[in-house]
């Protein structure tokens, strides 16, 4: 399931360095973590093309504490962790600002033409 994610958010063109911003845009309370429905409509909104069960089993593979929250570090750490090795050794990957308004600009277009809602 992992590996299956890993590649569709490689061919829609995210990468490791992108989910802090994702994480940020798709966290509700701006608490710093997503809840489960929160998660869900992350991947719906990303358009990787899981059916619930399969989100909902990913969020749970994902939650390495069990606490029913993820953070970025748990899953980038699961899903790219080479990226996640360079970046906790300080090596910045993209200028994440312009790679930040590139996404919102994307998921906007996204959104304006499937006419869901993918951030408030």
């Amino acid at each position: 399931l992992r590996s299956k994610v890993k590649a569709k958010f490689n061919q829609w063109g995210y990468g490791a360095d992108d989910f802090p911003t994702l994480f940020e845009i798709f966290d509700d309370d701006q608490d710093g973590e997503l809840t489960l429905p929160e998660f869900m409509r992350m991947m719906d909104g990303l358009h990787i093309g899981l059916a619930p069960d399969r989100s909902m089993q990913l969020f749970e593979s994902l939650d390495q504490d069990g606490g029913g929250t993820l953070q970025v570090e748990e899953f980038v750490k699961a899903l790219f962790p080479t990226a996640y090795r360079a970046q906790s050794t300080g090596v910045e990957l993209v200028e994440r600002t312009s790679r930040a308004e590139q996404m919102v600009a994307q998921l906007s277009r996204m959104s304006s033409r499937s006419g869901a809602l993918v951030c408030q």
